[in-house]
């Protein structure tokens, strides 16, 4: 790799290295990938990249898809010189890694990003426990050793989500987390045990920051998505035009954040170290939308029947039964939810002075997500 020819450049006056090493897992998930790519537009970051092997492809050649994908030419060779690829796995003791590895990764690395995990709201409890709260833990032991092998080390960021909330109603706080909430599914639990973690680690020295984006859509200019999670799962149920009505308040809102928005607000908000760090930060549209207006915009785009929407107090469950009622049962806590505001004090903040500004959630943007959704086949 290109960057150990420069691993012990130093400054001319002395000072600190010139190039930045970066620990980073979950870099094939949707919001690491983008997050990823965006480090790699600054030539001083380097980037280790640990990857699980799947059954066909090895690490390097996971990454390697996504790269060919994305870079083409000199580029390509740019870009493939700032990483090293390490086969991984966080659930592992030592990350999987060979312990050589892992003792001299721990005195290289400046910071780290924490975007894997497991995003899925109807997982068994065993399953995502052991990816977004022992896979954590086993990432913060690594951390906690950086910090103690490498005087440059930085601090850890840590990707989580609003769903830390639960089923909390009115105001949801950057600084709440353990507030007696309740949660709708493992995911959100999962979640929550993961920064109860980061903060009991910061007491033991490391500098975290956290992340907790809401509802992650596709690039807000060109609609792109390599992930169908979250807010299209139900979208492609109600396509299929198999509901007459469902359990849903109209007006119900949703905080919809474009991933290229996302990664933008964690990128100018890692890259002011002494000014952000420790701190947790509400990643949120100051733009909401309804469920209302969402689904009458996606009905009107594809061309599917729109459902009528019945708040669930006053919707008979006994008509939704079967393989209907399962495809939906994730999602009918976020459709008939009370109404919660994420504050925001730390990002706008930290966003002071930037150019950076939400874009609004219209008809246009909905149509630009939905044409990508159709291009691919994910919904016809």
């Amino acid at each position: 790799m290109l960057y150990e020819a420069f691993e012990y450049l130093r400054r001319s006056d002395g000072g600190e290295l010139l190039l930045k090493k970066i620990f980073f897992t979950g870099s094939t998930g949707f919001l690491g990938w983008h997050l990823v790519k965006r480090l790699l537009r600054e030539p001083d970051n380097n980037l280790v990249l640990l990857v699980r092997e799947e059954e066909n492809l090895s690490a390097e050649e996971r990454v390697d898809t996504l790269f060919k994908k994305d870079y083409k030419g000199e580029e390509y060779d740019r870009v493939k010189g700032q990483i090293e690829v390490v086969k991984g796995d966080i659930t592992e003791d030592i990350l999987g890694l060979d312990e050589k590895d892992y003792h001299r990764l721990s005195r290289e690395i400046d910071i780290i990003f924490h975007c894997a995990a497991l995003c899925d709201f109807d997982i068994p409890w065993n399953r995502i426990c052991k990816i977004n709260v022992e896979g954590t833990m086993n990432l913060l032991d690594f951390a906690l050793l950086c910090n103690k092998a490498n005087k440059k080390f930085e601090g850890l960021h840590h990707i989580s989500t609003v769903g830390v909330a639960g089923k909390k109603s009115g105001v949801f706080y950057e600084n709440d987390l353990d507030i007696g909430q309740e949660f709708n599914n493992t995911y959100e639990k999962s979640k929550f045990d993961a920064e109860k973690l980061m903060s009991s680690y910061q007491h033991k020295g490391l500098e975290i920051t956290v992340y907790r984006p809401s509802a992650i859509v596709g690039d807000s200019v060109t609609g792109e998505a390599n992930n169908f999670q979250v807010i299209y799962q139900p979208l492609h149920t109600l396509s299929q035009e198999i509901y007459e009505e469902i359990p849903a308040k109209a007006d119900v809102k949703f905080n919809l954040v474009p991933v290229d928005c996302v990664v933008e607000t964690i990128y100018l908000i890692s890259s002011n170290k002494k000014k952000n760090t420790n701190k947790t930060y509400h990643i949120v549209n100051t733009n909401e939308i309804t469920l209302e207006f969402f689904i009458e915009t996606a009905s009107k785009y594809f061309g599917f029947k729109k459902p009528q929407l019945i708040p669930i107090e006053e919707f008979n469950m006994e008509n939704l039964q079967g393989f209907r009622r399962k495809l939906l049962d994730p999602y009918l806590p976020y459709f008939n939810r009370s109404e919660l505001k994420y504050d925001a004090t730390n990002l706008n903040k930290s966003l002071n002075g930037s150019s950076f500004a939400w874009p609004i959630i219209d008809e246009k943007l909905l149509f630009r997500l939905f044409k990508f959704c159709k291009e691919v086949g994910y919904i016809s």
